[in-house]
């Protein structure tokens, strides 16, 4: 997550030097027809190297290249807000507490967000009511849920009454007593604003410098036919070296 900025670049990307399981330094010696064939995995990966000190607190910002930049601005120019955009609300920037079904009758959330919960509870044998219980091992399963009621305790916090809904069964269970940690309020699927039709992509560009010359077989197709006209075979190819030698 390193953001785009021609002037603020504090980092560059550059080839390790030394070989790990992610990088093959010799890989970089090889022609195309090797790194096209091969049937090795991971053999090449980059490093992000500092340009200067980086101060605490500091963005972190590499240039990701003229052509980068001269695309997003040409997708500024022309871009308009979707549909609905001004109902879009990101998950994160959700205040207040969370909205029972009741609440949501009269004042909805955005039609992005849902509530999904972790899975975490036991049934009490007195009441016969399933309970929250609290999480020993971290897990990033998560179940749709319904918010069915919110008391406020006399700390000020939330225990909630949710409803999992389990899709594949069929199947809901009500736990109470549920803390804000075991609720996740986020976005649907693919209704984040980098899935929305029409969102900026484009190749953060590798430097030229970087490619080794054994990589480097693109012909200038225009250059090379003037230069046959010219009687001069070898224009539009790295080095000097003939066309029939690539």
């Amino acid at each position: 997550f390193i953001n785009h900025s021609k002037e603020k670049a504090n980092v560059k990307i550059q080839w390790p030097k030394h070989e790990s399981e992610a990088h093959k330094p010799d890989w970089l010696e090889k022609d195309l027809d090797f790194l096209i064939h091969t049937i090795e995995k991971i053999g090449l990966s980059f490093e992000y190297v500092a340009l200067r000190d980086i101060q605490q607190g500091e963005e972190v910002c590499m240039d990701y290249g003229d052509e980068w930049q001269q695309a997003w601005d040409a997708h500024v120019a022309s871009w308009t807000p979707p549909e609905g955009a001004s109902e879009y609300i990101h998950s994160t920037e959700w205040k207040g507490p969370l909205l029972t079904l009741a609440e949501q009758e009269e004042t909805p959330y955005p039609p992005n967000l849902v509530t999904v919960c972790k899975e975490s509870y036991s049934l009490d044998p007195k009441s016969e009511t399933f309970h929250w219980t609290p999480i020993v091992r971290n897990s990033t399963h998560r179940v749709f849920c319904d918010v069915m009621d919110r008391k406020e305790e006399s700390d000020g916090t939330n225990l909630y009454t949710v409803r999992l809904n389990y899709q594949e069964d069929n199947e809901q269970v009500v736990i109470q007593h549920v803390p804000i940690e075991g609720i996740d309020l986020m976005d649907d699927l693919l209704t984040q604003d980098w899935h929305l039709e029409g969102a900026f992509r484009h190749d953060i560009m590798i430097p030229d410098d970087m490619f080794p010359e054994s990589w480097k077989n693109k012909v200038d197709t225009d250059a090379q036919e003037e230069g046959v006209e010219a009687g001069d075979s070898s224009i539009g190819v790295d080095d000097g070296a003939a066309a029939d030698e690539l």
